[in-house]
């Protein structure tokens, strides 16, 4: 429709149309009963009348009927493409054990690189079996044998410089779930400017956009790296912790152990020495009610203790 004055948009485009309209009505009424007893004047003036307001009745149910068709096209486009992206979802997360464990590697040889260009991600003896657990428990199809839960998070124990974050960053994007990846000083750090904002931002799964994730989930977990290497007491801002001291993943950890629907990961690198075994280093650390409750919410994943530092040397 032309926009305009009144005057231009009758003479443009409503005028023609009455005449066709007239022309056509003309021919079919003016033989029926109800008209033929007006007079040839009147009978004139009441068809241009009729298709006056048909004209203009078209006008404006066209542009409604166009609209519609328009909402009804963006609707189907909606559809189609809701349809395709299921599809390519289920293709993504159907992703065979042999595809994920190709894209695992290949995510280990770039983190890898990142730091020490031209180098890749050494799968010696101590980490393969770790490896392999990692696979089946990222990939929903996959058998994973007891006493192993998807329902708890991963917990990752061994030495110092292992190459334990690099291993669990290569699975940060799967097919069961995505994870965003924080150490524990920053936490601490941000617990001591803001207790309760720090405790539910951790203890409550974070929004994602859908163009960050390839599998399509819609919310994050987390992955919290280098425990035990934090500040283990520190006195937060704010009137009730003005001279009380907190052992901040401690309460992190007793906190997330009454809160079983939220998965998190965690990786330890309590380096213990001697005789020690990781859970006395934990209970050394957090106390045994925390250490204790580690071995019960995660999945624990303890390497070999005679584990080389494979830092540089990939």
């Amino acid at each position: 429709m032309k926009t305009g004055s009144n005057g231009e948009f009758q003479q443009l485009e409503l005028k023609p149309l009455q005449d066709s309209i007239y022309s056509a009505v003309f021919e079919i009424l003016s033989t029926h009963s109800h008209i033929t007893a007006i007079g040839e004047d009147l009978k004139k003036d009441f068809i241009r009348e009729l298709a006056g307001k048909m004209a203009s009745d078209f006008f404006g149910k066209s542009y409604d009927y166009l609209k519609k068709q328009q909402r009804l096209e963006a609707e189907r486009i909606a559809q189609e493409s809701a349809e395709f992206r299921i599809k390519h979802l289920q293709a993504m997360r159907s992703i065979s054990d042999a595809d994920l464990k190709a894209k695992v590697l290949q995510n280990l040889d770039a983190l890898v690189g990142e730091r020490n260009a031209g180098k890749k991600y050494l799968m010696d003896e101590y980490v393969k079996s770790s490896f392999e657990i990692l696979l089946r428990y990222f990939h929903p199809g996959s058998f994973l044998p007891q006493p192993f839960d998807r329902n708890k998070g991963i917990c990752l124990l061994g030495p110092v410089g292992t190459g334990k974050s690099t291993l669990l960053a290569a699975f940060k994007d799967n097919p069961m779930a995505s994870f965003r990846i924080y150490k524990a000083q920053d936490i601490v750090d941000s617990y001591v400017k803001d207790p309760e904002r720090t405790m539910n931002k951790i203890l409550t799964e974070a929004p994602i956009s859908e163009e960050q994730n390839e599998f399509g989930f819609t919310q994050y977990e987390i992955l919290i790296e280098e425990v035990g290497r934090e500040q283990l007491s520190v006195i937060p801002k704010g009137a009730g912790y003005q001279s009380t001291p907190v052992n901040v993943m401690e309460r992190v950890i007793m906190e997330l152990y009454d809160k079983p629907n939220v998965r998190i990961h965690m990786i330890s690198n309590a380096e213990i020495k001697g005789n020690e075994v990781y859970e006395d280093k934990l209970s050394a650390l957090y106390g045994e009610a925390a250490a204790s409750r580690i071995y019960d919410m995660f999945n624990v994943i303890t390497q070999d203790s005679k584990a080389p530092n494979r830092r540089g040397n990939f």
